[in-house]
């Protein structure tokens, strides 16, 4: 069975933490890190495929909702939700996950969570900045976007999984 407050507790902490700080912190216009989409990421291997989509649709609503952006990021999550399950086929090396499982360090392994978060981020991140400026002019300013993004976003993501996620009894 599903532990589904655990997953809504996150969201509500990433979304909060994507709305109210990172979204404010102006570094740069190439720096704006994207930390929510994690929780589509660590989301249950076994969830329905249809669930997913809509639990990805709506996650990137609440985002466009808070940053007036007009559904990219509905969009962005959405294509990451229906691309996930394509994702974890490609690099699992497992024929089968635990039922109710989510990918964790504590049970893939870094290497291949990192793998996991870059390929995700880097995905949802593409089609955002495409959406964004919607033209391939100036392609390698929104390549640099997404480059940027992909690393700070990866950076915080890892942050937020080893202060909120990971449990003190698993550690290795």
């Amino acid at each position: 069975m599903i532990r589904l407050h655990k997953y809504i507790i996150h969201f509500i902490l990433l979304a909060l933490i994507q709305v109210l700080i990172v979204n404010n912190i102006q570094i740069s216009s190439y720096i704006n890190p994207f930390i929510y989409i994690l929780f589509i990421l660590i989301l249950p291997f076994d969830l329905n495929r249809t669930a997913l989509l809509i639990i990805g649709f709506f996650a990137g609503l609440t985002i466009d909702i808070f940053s007036d952006t007009y559904g990219i990021h509905a969009a962005a999550t959405t294509l990451l939700a229906f691309l996930r399950p394509s994702i974890l086929n490609i690099i699992s090396t497992r024929e089968a996950h635990e039922p109710g499982s989510s990918p964790s360090i504590n049970t893939n392994g870094m290497p291949w969570f990192l793998k996991y978060l870059i390929i995700g981020t880097l995905i949802h991140h593409t089609s955002l900045f495409m959406l964004e400026v919607f033209s391939f002019n100036n392609i390698f300013h929104t390549i640099g976007k997404i480059s940027t993004n992909l690393i700070s976003s990866v950076f915080l993501m890892i942050f937020y999984y080893i202060i909120a996620l990971k449990s003190p009894k698993t550690n290795r």
